[in-house]
């Protein structure tokens, strides 16, 4: 939590994408999910990547996404798999309470991800 700029009194922001204790539940909850449908498991921390969603989806990418939910006013979440031979193993959508969204991607080992954060030029 910081403090919120602008507000008066005593007023935080949450920004969730900077606790790496967020980051690390998010990665696990994505993981025991991967497990659940049966996609890939065991699935190293290692070789997953969590942040917030910071972008929209193309309409024709979202339509290959499964829909499902633990309880719907709790997590929602969108799922889909490659069945290619690529790095990419399958991309999340995580809505925790209806309102915060994290993009997490499960990348086929350890190596390709830290093949994509090295050629990924910083922001």
């Amino acid at each position: 939590m910081e403090p919120a700029l602008g507000y008066e009194g005593d007023r935080y922001m949450i920004y969730p994408a900077r606790d790496p204790r967020v980051l690390e539940t998010v990665r696990k909850i994505a993981r025991g999910l991967s497990h659940h449908h049966k996609l890939i498991a065991p699935v190293k921390d290692e070789q997953v990547f969590a942040d917030i969603k910071r972008w929209n989806l193309p309409e024709e990418l979202a339509e290959a996404f499964e829909y499902r939910h633990a309880e719907r006013d709790i997590l929602q979440y969108d799922f889909t798999a490659f069945e290619a031979d690529v790095d990419l193993h399958s991309v999340w959508f995580l809505r925790f309470f209806e309102r915060t969204t994290f993009v997490v991607i499960i990348f086929t080992s350890v190596e390709s991800l830290q093949r994509v954060v090295e050629t990924t030029p910083p922001a």
